[in-house]
C-alpha cells in the first residue's frame, strides 16, 4: 500500500490532490488512510472508493463479520499547544450512526461518538485537545459499518507559560503542584527551575517525564533508559542519560545515581559532568595563572545612595536678639454678633386695652401677641373684629392637653376711624397696640 503523509494549511486543503509535506507557522496535520502515519491495529478492514467524498485516492470500512476492529492515526505535533482535531468520512444509511472516535492527549483519552450517516465529506470538529498524539477509531457496539478516512489537527491556542520554565501552566497545576508564576517554586535551593528539577528523585527531571508521558511526582514511574529499539550505529543520544550533542540546559537533576553521566551545554560552551552532587564543567587540570591585564577604564560613577536619617538634635542655641517689626497683616474674619441690646420703649408704639373696642383716627396696624393654652383639651383662639366683621383668627390651635405655654403674635391693619376689638378665648393677652401709618 502506498503510504504518505502530508500537512496543509487551510487554504491550500480546497485545491490539494496529491501527498504532499508541508511545514507551516501556524501548524495543522493531516494524516490519511494512505499515510504512514495510519496503521491497522485489529479486525479485517476494506478498501472502498465507492461512495464520493473521501480523502485522498480511497477509504477504507470495516468487516462487520470479522468483529472488533480498531485502527489508528498518529499525530506528530511539534508544539506545546492545544490543537483542535477533525475527522471526516463518506456517509451513507448503512454506515454507524455512533461510530466511536477515541482521541489520546497531554495525559488522558476521550471519546466521542459521531454519526457517518450525515456530514458526507465534510471535517467534523472532535473538539479541543491539549497537545493530542493519537486518534483511533473502533466499532465496537457500532450498528452500522465504521468508516476510516482522515484525521486532521489545527493548532487553535499555544500553551501559556507564565514563568518561562519550559513547562506549561496547566502541567505545572496539575501534574506537578507547582506554581506557575515562579520558575523555581520546587527547588528550595533555588538552583533548578520547575522542568530541571526532579520532584520524586527518581533521576530524571519533571519535564522530561512529562514529555515522556511519565509520572513526576510517582518514584516508580519512570521512563526507560535504553531499550532494543534505541540501539544505533554510530553517534547516539539517550534522552536522561548521556548526552553527546550540544544541550542548552542539564537534561536531569545531578545526583549519586546519576555520577559520571556527562552532557555538552552549548549556553556555556564546555562539556559538562555529574561529581554525584551538582553539574560541573568537565575541564583538565588548571593552567598557570596568567599575567595581570591593563587596568581597564574608570567605570561610570554611581548614582547617589539613598538620603540617611536626620541626626540627632543639638542642643538649642541663645535667644538672638529682637528683629524687625515685619509689615502689617491682613485684616481678619468678622467676628461673630454680638448679643442682642436690651430692648428699647416701644416709642410710637400707643398701648391699647384688649378688652375694650376701639375706634382709630388714623389707618394703622393693630400689633399684639398672647398666652394660650387650656387643661381641658379644647381649642383656643384671638378674634379680631373689624367694624362688625371678623377678618382674622390669631389663635384657633390645637394643642395637647395640659399645653398652657403657647404664644402667639398678630398684626392686622386697621383703616381710618374703623372700629374694632379682640375676642379672645382661653388665651391671654400681654400686650396690645396700635401703630399709625403716618409715622
Amino acid at each position: 500500500m502506498k503510504k504518505g503523509l502530508y500537512m496543509t494549511s487551510l487554504r491550500a486543503l480546497c485545491s490539494l490532490t496529491f501527498f504532499s509535506t508541508f511545514t507551516l507557522s501556524a501548524e495543522t496535520i493531516i494524516v490519511d488512510n494512505s499515510s504512514d502515519m495510519f496503521s491497522f491495529e485489529s479486525g479485517s478492514w476494506v478498501t472502498s472508493s465507492s461512495i464520493s467524498g473521501y480523502l485522498g485516492s480511497n477509504y477504507i470500512y470495516d468487516d462487520k463479520a470479522t468483529g472488533h476492529g480498531e485502527v489508528h492515526w498518529q499525530l506528530n505535533l511539534t508544539q506545546d499547544a492545544t490543537y483542535e482535531v477533525f475527522a471526516r468520512w463518506t456517509a451513507h444509511s448503512n454506515r454507524a450512526s455512533n461510530a466511536s472516535y477515541y482521541i489520546s492527549y497531554a495525559h488522558d483519552e476521550k471519546v466521542i461518538s459521531v454519526d457517518q450517516r450525515s456530514n458526507n465529506g465534510e471535517w467534523v470538529s472532535l473538539g479541543l485537545f491539549d497537545r493530542p498524539f493519537l486518534v483511533k477509531l473502533s466499532n465496537s457496539g457500532s450498528d452500522g459499518h465504521v468508516i476510516a478516512d482522515g484525521v486532521k489537527a489545527v493548532l487553535f491556542q499555544l500553551n501559556a507559560d507564565s514563568d518561562l520554565d519550559l513547562i506549561n501552566d496547566q502541567d505545572e497545576a496539575s501534574l506537578l503542584n507547582s506554581d506557575p508564576n515562579d520558575a523555581f517554586s520546587l527547588d528550595p535551593g533555588k538552583k533548578l527551575n520547575d522542568a530541571h528539577f526532579d520532584s520524586d528523585g527518581d533521576g530524571f527531571s519533571n519535564a522530561y517525564e512529562i514529555k515522556m508521558r511519565f509520572d513526576p511526582l510517582d518514584p516508580n514511574s519512570t521512563p526507560p533508559v535504553s531499550s532494543q529499539q534505541h540501539t544505533f550505529s554510530g553517534n547516539i543520544t539517550v534522552d536522561g542519560a548521556i548526552l553527546l550533542t550540544p544541550k542548552l540546559t542539564q537534561p536531569f537533576m545531578c545526583s549519586e545515581v546519576n555520577k559520571g553521566s556527562f552532557y555538552f551545554d552549548d549556553s556555556l560552551n564546555t562539556p559538562m559532568i555529574c561529581d554525584g552532587e551538582s553539574w560541573q564543567a568537565f575541564r583538565g587540570a588548571q593552567g598557570l595563572p596568567g599575567s595581570d591585564g591593563a587596568d581597564g577604564a574608570q567605570g561610570e560613577q554611581g548614582s547617589a545612595g539613598p538620603k540617611g536619617e536626620p541626626g540627632v538634635q543639638g542642643p538649642q542655641g541663645p535667644v538672638g536678639e529682637t528683629g524687625e517689626q515685619g509689615p502689617k497683616g491682613e485684616k481678619g474674619d468678622t467676628g461673630p454678633q454680638g448679643p442682642a441690646g436690651i430692648a428699647g420703649s416701644f416709642g410710637i408704639y400707643q398701648s391699647r386695652a384688649a378688652t375694650e373696642q376701639h375706634t382709630e383716627s388714623t389707618a394703622g396696624f393693630v400689633v399684639g401677641w398672647a398666652s394660650c393654652g387650656s387643661s381641658d383639651n379644647k381649642l383656643y383662639y384671638v378674634d379680631i373684629i373689624i367694624d362688625g366683621v371678623k377678618v382674622i383668627r390669631a389663635g384657633n390651635y390645637s394643642y395637647e392637653y395640659g399645653d398652657t405655654n403657647t404664644y402667639h403674635s398678630f398684626t392686622v391693619p386697621v383703616g381710618a376711624n374703623s372700629s374694632w376689638k379682640l375676642e379672645v378665648s382661653r388665651c391671654t393677652v400681654q400686650d396690645l397696640h396700635f401703630v399709625p401709618f403716618s409715622t
